[in-house]
């Protein structure tokens, strides 16, 4: 993977598609899918809609690459931030709890976690879901903040 040269691909694919050149779109997005696979082609635009603050292209972008790679726990943490973004936010928590039900990391633990805090007001998961984070990393430490404040401790 060239991450610079796919970078470049998918800018000038997304400057093309959006002053209507659907064929250079087309090529650049071809030339593309020479350097990356369909999913990391897919996170690569949902990168740049994000960029340009579109999370509805960005959602779209990822439900495609979902609907051909559902056990993505990778697609699923960044469609969790895509909707996070929009304020979608159970949509948010639906995407990271699919995440974390396929494969559990630090980041997306502590942002779900934050999630059940702030938006449905479940302390007890959220620290459940923080210490979960912490012992995937221990080295986080707002994590180990947030658990000591609303938990009253972390067990060495």
């Amino acid at each position: 993977l060239e991450p610079l040269r796919l970078d470049i691909l998918i800018l000038r694919a997304d400057a093309a598609m959006r002053l209507g050149r659907e064929d250079d779109a087309a090529t650049a997005l071809a030339r593309a899918s020479a350097l990356a696979t369909p999913d990391q082609i897919a996170a690569a635009r949902a990168d740049v809609a994000l960029a340009r603050n579109d999370p509805a292209a960005a959602i779209g972008f990822i439900r495609a690459a979902l609907n051909r790679t559902p056990q993505s726990a990778q697609l699923w943490t960044l469609l969790g931030g895509a909707y996070g973004r929009a304020g979608e936010y159970e949509h948010a928590i639906d995407a990271y709890q699919r995440s974390i039900g396929l494969r559990p990391t630090p980041l997306a633990c502590k942002t779900l976690a934050a999630l059940m805090f702030e938006v449905r007001h479940d302390r007890a998961k959220a620290v459940q879901l923080w210490k979960q984070s912490l012992e995937l990393d221990r080295n986080q430490p707002d994590v180990q903040q947030f658990v000591r404040r609303f938990d009253g401790g972390i067990k060495k």
